[in-house]
């Protein structure tokens, strides 16, 4: 606990919107950094359907905004952005590295083509040490139960716990290069480490469906899944009390659904070091182990 107070007195937290460019010239006034980490977006894809211009002024005019006040202001700022796997959408090649020709399949990954091609840009125009990150999904037991990942295991603790009878899910067969977001940080900073600033493909190289993340995540809390039907009738059966847990919604499909996309990191394993500590396995049982130990705690779901 010392350890953790201590580590929080180190950071200020400083609030501005990325849009507002008033603000965010007093901020990087004011602080003088040495590193930036754009981690700001509207992140869900889903949402991004419904709030495409919202999702495009974030994710795509804020990133250019963030790249003309560093040039401006103080070009030996080094500048890291977060791009995203979603780029490549429907990609004709598996893995898919920084060669990969992008297909984006939502205004989401729309945005985050623009700002990978932004950074490029100012890179290579005006010498920034400017640097993407392709990041596949990562994950974490912080993470919002708005995304398909946390709502899976919410919902297998809860179902365990009986509050739950039913989880609803979009397309079962959706594929995708789950980390863990702790190895994902750790390339981040590699990645802005580097003498020369490059754009890298930060994956896992495995690809796990929905489907699997449902059976494991269900059977950390003790229940195994079995998935009889096909298509909109599939469903999730407790093979022990044959009740079924799991259902197909078809208003949870996205409009257009990327094809498996996984990613080849050799270029950051090679060039920076890089090698992820947890695999699909690990990372689905801390998330499962650490809700049940917030439902145990705090018994509000």
């Amino acid at each position: 606990m010392r350890r953790d107070v201590q580590a929080r007195n180190r950071f200020k937290l400083h609030i501005a919107d990325i849009l507002d460019v008033q603000a965010m010239t007093k901020l990087l006034v004011d602080t003088q950094p040495h590193e930036f980490y754009n981690l700001a977006a509207q992140s869900s894809v889903g949402q991004s359907f419904a709030r495409p211009l919202e999702t495009l002024k974030v994710d795509a005019i804020g990133v250019l905004s963030i790249l003309e006040l560093v040039r401006t202001i103080n070009p030996k700022i080094r500048v890291f952005q977060a791009s995203s796997s979603e780029i490549f959408g429907r990609a004709h090649e598996s893995p898919q590295n920084e060669n990969t020709h992008p297909y984006p399949c939502s205004p989401y990954a729309i945005a985050k083509l623009f700002s990978l091609d932004a950074v490029r840009v100012y890179r290579e125009s005006y010498a920034l040490h400017a640097c993407c990150g392709i990041l596949y999904n990562h994950e974490s037991p912080r993470r919002s139960g708005m995304f398909v990942t946390q709502k899976i295991v919410q919902a297998a603790v809860r179902i365990r716990h009986g509050l739950q009878d039913v989880l609803r899910l979009g397309n079962l067969s959706a594929a995708r290069d789950w980390g863990h977001a702790k190895d994902v940080a750790d390339c981040i900073w590699r990645i802005l480490q580097a003498d020369n600033p490059a754009d890298f493909v930060v994956a896992t190289g495995e690809s796990h469906t929905v489907r699997e993340f449902v059976q494991l995540a269900f059977s950390n809390v003790g229940i195994k899944i079995e998935f009889q039907g096909t298509g909109l009738a599939e469903v999730g059966i407790d093979v022990s009390t044959r009740k079924t847990h799991i259902k197909v919604d078809p208003s949870l499909y996205r409009p257009m659904e990327p094809s498996n996309t996984f990613g080849d990191s050799g270029k950051a394993r090679s060039l920076l070091g890089w090698q992820p500590e947890y695999d699909f396995r690990q990372l689905v049982r801390e998330m499962v182990l650490t809700c049940e130990l917030q439902f145990q705690n705090t018994r509000i779901f």
